[in-house]
C-alpha cells in the first residue's frame, strides 16, 4: 500500500454511495437529524461543495463521510465529492471535531444587523410554519442554515421587528424564538393588534398595559425569578398566544397557564 494518500474529484451516484457505505464498519452512530438536513440540502439545490472529504482507510475502512453519503442515498441526488484514500485508520479520531457554523455566524458573515436575535426569529418562524407548537431545541428545531437562509428571503420582515423583539426579551424575559413565531402567526390575524401587543409586552410589567398582557407579564417576571425550575419555553409559548386571544377578545383574565400533560391534557392554542 501508498504511505501517500489518493486524492481525486468522484462524481457520487445513490448507488456508488450505498456501496460506500457498505465499508462503513469502525464509525459513530449516524445521526438522523444531520442527514436529513443534508439531504434536504441536496434535494433544494442548496447543498454547496466546501471541500469536505470523503475518506478511506488504507484498508478500505470509511473513516469520515458517513453523513453526506447516507444523505445522497435518502436524497436520490447524485453529488461531486472530493475522495481520499489510503489514509492510516489512525487518524480518524482527529476527523469532524469542529462545530458546524451556527446560522448566527452566518448571518454575521452576510453582514445582518442583530445577527443573534434575528438567527433565533428565522428559527421560531420557520417551527411555526412547519406546523411545530414546541420550541427550546431538539431534533425538530435541527435545520441546516440553507433552509433557514430561505426562510429570511421570505420573511424580511424579521429584520424590522428583531429590535421589538429583542426588547421583549430583555424586559419581559420571552426567547425571541417564541415571540418571533407568535408575532408572525398573530400578524396574520392582525398586524396592527400584533404591534400593540407586543410592544406593550416589552415594558414588562407595567400595570398601564391591557390586563392579559399585564398577567403575562408577571408570569414571565416569576419564572425569570424562579430558581428551582423554569417553565418551557413551549409553556411560555402557550401562554402568550392565550393572553393574546383573551387581549384581542378583551377579556379579563387573573391567571394564565397551559396543560400539556396529564389525564386531560390541552392541545397547544392558536391564535384567534
Amino acid at each position: 500500500m501508498s504511505n501517500v494518500p489518493n486524492v481525486s474529484i468522484e462524481t457520487i451516484t445513490p448507488e456508488i454511495a450505498e456501496r460506500y457505505l457498505t465499508k462503513n464498519t469502525h464509525n459513530r452512530n449516524v445521526r438522523e437529524v444531520r442527514v436529513n438536513a443534508y439531504a434536504a440540502d441536496m434535494e433544494n439545490g442548496d447543498w454547496k461543495w466546501n471541500g469536505e472529504a470523503i475518506k478511506f482507510a488504507e484498508d478500505g475502512t470509511l473513516l469520515d463521510g458517513q453523513h453526506r453519503l447516507h444523505a445522497i442515498v435518502r436524497s436520490g441526488i447524485t453529488v461531486q465529492m472530493l475522495v481520499i484514500r489510503d489514509l492510516p485508520k489512525s487518524t480518524q479520531h482527529t476527523m469532524d471535531t469542529g462545530a458546524n457554523r451556527k446560522f448566527s455566524d452566518v448571518l454575521k458573515l452576510r453582514g445582518e444587523e442583530h445577527y443573534v436575535g434575528l438567527a433565533a426569529a428565522v428559527r421560531g418562524v420557520y417551527l411555526w410554519n412547519q406546523g411545530f407548537r414546541t420550541f427550546g431545541g431538539g431534533s425538530r428545531s435541527s435545520v441546516s442554515n440553507s433552509v433557514l437562509l430561505h426562510e429570511l428571503d421570505r420573511n424580511p420582515w424579521l429584520r424590522d421587528v428583531v429590535p421589538l423583539l429583542t426588547r421583549v426579551s430583555h424586559n419581559a424575559f420571552l426567547p425571541i424564538q417564541v415571540s418571533a413565531a407568535i408575532f408572525h402567526a398573530c400578524s396574520n390575524i392582525e398586524p396592527d393588534d400584533a404591534t400593540d401587543f407586543f410592544e406593550k409586552l416589552s415594558h414588562g410589567i407595567d400595570q398601564n398595559v391591557d390586563q392579559p398582557i399585564f398577567t403575562l407579564a408577571k408570569l414571565l417576571q416569576k419564572n425569570r425569578s424562579n430558581t428551582t425550575g423554569k417553565l418551557s419555553s413551549t409553556y411560555l409559548a402557550a401562554v402568550t398566544v392565550k393572553s393574546w386571544n383573551a387581549y384581542r377578545a378583551g377579556e379579563t383574565v387573573g391567571y394564565l397557564r397551559f396543560v400539556p400533560g396529564g389525564r386531560n391534557p390541552e392541545h397547544f392554542p392558536e391564535p384567534k
